[in-house]
């Protein structure tokens, strides 16, 4: 049987086709086969022959360096930051925190910075007094015994010594002995006395005028050294006092009559309602008046100065 013409073109097309698509099958199974064996190469090299093979991405260059004279510089190091934990302090044991008895003596404060604590007001607040300066100064105390004692302690406290000059010396001769465990801080003379010691700013002195009933108080005369200040203890107020109460540089009060508020009212200027409230002062308190208003202080004594001085009492 004949074969119809158009059979064979037919047949030879499909038959390219299949050789065109057996030659294009052979570079694609060539291509498997070599990275099949290229696969099988790189399993059978050693491992460090495999790690030599280039990276896919390479590596950013360093930046240039920065323009200058050309000179080679080293490269300067990056300092290495490191977190610190912080570690807490210890406890302080007091036993190891010890010093001889001659070098704590050595250790004394000072008035002149932050004052003498007198005592404190109605909301509880400290009231200091500023009794030594530069500048010599005058205190008067209209009060007893009891209230010039506690001031002197107090003095003695912060570094001062006191030359008392009185006619009482048996109420005198043991304070400094209570006050600071020495003979040596606190001279009791009779009235008129020269007083013989050098006041400075790391030593002041606190000369205390203890007068009785009939003594006159004069001001403080002009010319006296610094770092010195005048306590002048006055029991009573005379009308040949009030000079000296209108000069002082500081009132200090203990409960007064009403003929006494009302001296002292007029001599320094206060206010009048003053008047009134100087005499309801309990024992234990003091009015103070610096030149800026009237103050009204609980003085509240310590245990060794209740040991020292008694109970507070009135004038």
């Amino acid at each position: 049987m004949t074969v119809p013409g158009g059979a064979r073109p037919q047949q030879a097309v499909h038959g390219e086709q299949l050789v065109a698509a057996s030659v294009a099958r052979e570079p694609a199974l060539a291509e498997s086969t070599g990275e099949a064996t290229a696969s099988a190469s790189a399993q059978e090299l050693p491992a460090p022959q495999a790690a030599a093979r280039p990276l896919a991405t390479p590596t950013v260059p360093p930046a240039p360096p920065p323009a200058g004279d050309g000179t080679r510089r080293e490269p300067r190091t990056r300092p290495e930051w490191r977190t610190r934990r912080h570690r807490g302090l210890s406890r302080l044991h007091i036993g190891r925190h010890l010093a001889p008895a001659d070098e704590l003596d050595r250790v004394q404060l000072t008035a002149r910075s932050v004052g003498l604590p007198l005592g404190s007001d109605q909301a509880g607040a400290p009231v200091p007094l500023q009794m030594f300066g530069p500048r010599p100064s005058s205190v008067v105390l209209l009060g007893g015994l009891w209230a010039a004692k506690l001031v002197v302690f107090r003095s003695l406290g912060f570094g001062a010594r006191a030359v008392v000059l009185t006619g009482r010396y048996a109420a005198w001769r043991h304070l400094g002995q209570w006050a600071t465990g020495r003979t040596d801080r606190v001279a009791v003379l009779p009235p008129g006395s020269p007083l013989g010691t050098v006041a400075s700013a790391d030593a002041p002195l606190l000369r205390v005028d203890d007068l009785d009933d009939a003594g006159e108080a004069q001001p403080a005369p002009a010319g006296e050294p610094p770092w010195q200040t005048r306590l002048l203890v006055c029991r009573r107020l005379t009308p040949a006092r009030l000079p000296a109460v209108r000069a002082a540089d500081v009132l200090l009060t203990q409960r007064l009559t009403p003929d006494e508020a009302g001296a002292v009212v007029a001599a320094r200027g206060l206010a009048d309602r003053d008047a009134h409230a100087l005499q309801l002062l309990q024992d234990d308190m003091l009015a103070l008046d610096a030149g800026t208003g009237v103050r009204y202080v609980w003085t509240n004594p310590g245990g060794a100065e209740q040991r020292a001085l008694g109970r507070p009492g009135p004038r």
